[in-house]
């Protein structure tokens, strides 16, 4: 009698356990922050970080092994979700999805060090700019955070080569300039990588700068002009072509021989005055409309305007 009733005891706690569990995963799925988790595709220099942000997010949030499963499974993508294919969302297969499908495959100590070791040696620069060397710079702190958080000792000599290689000629002159014995260390180089193409982005920026700044006031001037004149002779051309639609609308003989575009702007040499450089306008044999009725000239394709 007094087992029955230790059970019943037992059985009842369990209850209330599961009970304040599932009031707690109500709560805290409310409180879930509402952003898009990160993504996971199989690469495993990737693992580290996406881990760290899935972690904090969800695996040691107080919600049932099935939610974290179901979480868990929305990030997976390519390879990744191919690993994991046809495992029934339960409470169980969290532990199984996570430890033995994912962690082991991509996530293992070994496999991400070798891989970022790996990176480091085999990383090539597209070019010689200040902005590939700027993104290769990022590439060596991101490895060199992953490998330090997982316990590599990352100061060592060893890795102070690989990284110098890394970089132009003139960055590993001028490195070679600033270092002395004593600050040889990799912090040192990777404060003075730092400081040079900090120094090379800001310079090449002042440079143009000064190229735009460099104008003369004149030749300002003379493009304010040119555009001008331009928007100019686009105003006088459509007034032309109106002046011609209005002649032909009040039923004149005169007929107007026009380009077949009557909407193209004047803007070539194709409307140039017999052939010569000015437009018909500006033509000073024949400076009036009286003088170039007279001479009724067609030349080619070049139509007189007036």
């Amino acid at each position: 009698m007094r087992l029955e009733i230790e059970q019943v005891i037992v059985e009842f706690e369990d209850y209330i356990k599961l009970l304040k569990l599932d009031q707690s995963t109500e709560n805290v799925a409310s409180r879930l922050p509402k952003l898009e988790l990160l993504k996971f595709h199989g690469d495993v220099l990737r693992w580290q970080e996406f881990w760290d942000r899935f972690y904090s997010s969800i695996h040691v949030k107080l919600i049932r092994n099935v939610d974290k499963l179901a979480y868990l499974q929305s990030c997976l993508e390519g390879e990744a979700k191919d690993a994991v294919a046809g495992l029934e969302i339960t409470n169980d297969n969290y532990e199984i999805a996570l430890i033995h499908f994912l962690k082991d495959r991509f996530g293992s100590k070994a496999i991400v060090v070798d891989a970022h070791y790996k990176e480091l040696y085999h990383m090539q620069a597209k070019n010689s700019s200040i902005k590939e060397s700027r993104r290769k710079l990022n590439e060596i702190d991101r490895n060199l955070r992953v490998l330090q958080s997982l316990g590599e000792n990352v100061i060592g000599a060893y890795l102070r080569k690989v990284i110098i290689e890394k970089f132009s000629e003139d960055i590993r002159m001028e490195l070679i300039l600033k270092m002395s014995k004593e600050d040889e260390s990799v912090q040192c180089i990777r404060k003075h990588l730092e400081h040079l193409i900090n120094t090379k982005m800001e310079t090449s920026h002042n440079l143009v700068a000064n190229q735009y700044a460099s104008c003369s006031a004149n030749e300002i001037a003379s493009l304010s002009t040119l555009l001008m004149r331009q928007k100019g002779r686009h105003i006088k051309s459509s007034t032309n072509l109106k002046n011609q639609r209005a002649v032909q609308k009040k039923g004149s003989k005169r007929r107007l021989v026009i380009r077949r575009d009557e909407h193209q702007e004047r803007k070539r040499l194709a409307f140039i005055f017999f052939l010569a450089d000015h437009f018909n306008d500006e033509c000073k044999a024949y400076n009036n409309i009286k003088k170039r009725r007279k001479e009724k000239t067609i030349k080619g394709s070049l139509l007189l305007m007036f």
